[in-house]
């Protein structure tokens, strides 16, 4: 799902088509996110693997870091990063 810049689930969301290839991950879609609508044509974003890889890693890193955060002050730790660093290693 890919969702308007509020970032919340179903606020102008639309589903999105993933391919996985070798070094690019795309994104296909019937809408255009800049213009808004349903279109005649498909929208498509490339992404190299290696750069999702590296958000997916830098996004892990922060989570660990909120988690130490959170513990340091007696909160309760939400994010199990595990199960995070088990896609992104499907993904590999």
């Amino acid at each position: 799902m890919f969702t308007c810049t509020c970032g919340i689930f179903g606020c102008g969301g639309y589903y999105v088509d993933v391919v996985h290839r070798a070094q690019y991950i795309i994104w296909s879609i019937e809408q255009n996110p800049f213009e808004g609508g349903i279109t005649s044509e498909h929208h498509a974003f490339s992404f190299l693997r290696s750069d999702i890889l590296s958000a997916d890693d830098a996004f892990i890193q922060d989570l660990e870091k909120l988690n130490m955060l959170l513990h340091n002050n007696g909160l309760a730790v939400y994010y199990g990063t595990n199960y995070y660093k088990r896609i992104v290693d499907s993904l590999s």
